[in-house]
């Protein structure tokens, strides 16, 4: 019964970042109509920062530095990349 119990909870855990990857691309793809390849990029990056940081500093500190890699790397990405090509031809993009 406990493995039963174990494997609903992962499940529900996988299943809520599946969900949450999904809003994502949903997101992007409502509001600027464009399908964003990078956002898998994205997923996957911050998840090998979170395996890397989980793996040397523990599982706490390593979901802290993990989210704030994430959020660091698209903070850097909005701004440098992103926020240059609003209002300028499409071809520039």
């Amino acid at each position: 019964m406990a493995v039963l119990l174990q494997f609903i909870v992962g499940g529900l855990f996988v299943g809520g970042i599946y969900t949450l990857i999904a809003l994502g691309i949903v997101i992007i793809y409502k509001s600027t109509k464009v399908f964003n390849f990078a956002q898998g990029w994205m997923v996957t990056l911050g998840a090998f920062i979170l395996v890397t940081f989980i793996g040397k500093f523990g599982v706490v500190v390593g979901v802290i530095a993990g989210l704030a890699a994430g959020a660091l790397l698209g903070l850097v990405i909005e701004k440098l990349l992103m926020r240059p090509l609003i209002g300028q031809p499409l071809i520039t993009a």
